[in-house]
């Protein structure tokens, strides 16, 4: 076998190091030699094995000496997994996608980060979302309008346009502000073009979408933006993302429930004691969210 060349060998190490090793899986300067050879198939030369590791070291690139060589990956563990979590659970991609953004983060973690290969498809999915979050996240930063069309589903379970009174699809001329994930769904939180009022669509059933080159309309034009969007704050007003203005809402509850009211409306609840098991709290959320709210922990509340 013939001798690899400087510029093959850092690389190698580069390489291995970020596929076999992490904090808790280190390898000592024979492993890498041995992988070197094993990967690219030549012979390391084995005095310069020390100094190649150094020159990585000090060039700057994440190489970690403790007992033992290492990777220090950007992500770790518990951060993966976050992250993988997050998208075994998103809605509007397939499983195949699924997949294989799993795989691609997967791999940010090398060989030793476990992998849940449970990726059953259980939602609905638009073949078109990925292209549709790109092309939002583009005119968000770009400033620009975006135009497309809408979808429901129909008993077929399959996404359809959203229509005229004519029967033509009905489009969009949409002003996107910003791009954020609650429930385990995609919003898009932006402005109708013909209407003054602030408005939200669920990315998942999003069609046909295209930037145009029209610049969006400044939020100090929208009714109740004119010091911009806080994101946390809308949420949590708008806890189950239906449209309306955010209204003041005051109840008794069971103790047990505060964990979940201040799950839902956020750490700004005016919460107080009201007995001994029982609490008054004041939440802000539009009227929807609330009512709908109420119905699901209505065992717990006295409205």
């Amino acid at each position: 076998m013939a001798a690899i060349s400087y510029k093959q060998t850092s690389h190698a190490i580069l390489k291995i190091l970020k596929k076999y090793t992490d904090e808790e899986h280190r390898l000592k300067q024979q492993d890498i030699i041995d992988l070197v050879e094993q990967e690219t198939g030549q012979i390391h030369a084995r005095k310069s094995i020390r100094k190649d590791l150094q020159e990585l070291l000090d060039a700057g690139y994440p190489v970690r000496y403790a007992r033992g060589w290492y990777y220090e990956h950007e992500f770790c563990p518990a951060e993966l997994n976050l992250i993988v979590d997050s998208l075994r659970t998103a809605s509007g991609i397939t499983a195949s996608q699924r997949d294989e953004l799993i795989r691609k983060v997967s791999c940010l973690g090398g060989d030793w980060y476990a992998k849940d290969e449970n990726n059953e498809q259980l939602r609905p999915v638009n073949p078109q979302f990925l292209y549709s979050l790109d092309v939002l996240h583009e005119a968000v930063k770009q400033g620009r309008k975006v135009l497309f069309y809408y979808g429901n589903y129909d008993i077929d379970k399959q996404l359809h346009y959203r229509c005229r009174e004519d029967g033509n699809p009905r489009d969009y001329l949409i002003n996107p502000y910003h791009v954020l994930t609650t429930n385990g769904r995609y919003y898009l939180i932006c402005n109708v073009d013909k209407y003054d009022t602030i408005a939200h669509f669920r990315i998942e059933r999003i069609m046909d979408i295209q930037m145009t080159d029209q610049p969006v309309k400044p939020l100090q034009q929208v009714s109740g933006c004119e010091k911009g969007i806080d994101i946390q704050r809308y949420v949590n007003d708008h806890p189950y993302m239906y449209s309306g203005k955010p209204e003041k809402h005051t109840f008794l509850a069971k103790a047990e429930a505060l964990n979940d009211i201040l799950d839902w409306f956020g750490m700004e609840t005016d919460i107080e004691q009201a007995d001994e098991d029982v609490i008054r709290a004041t939440v802000c959320a539009d009227d929807v969210s609330f009512e709908y709210w109420c119905r699901r922990y209505m065992e717990h509340l006295d409205v």
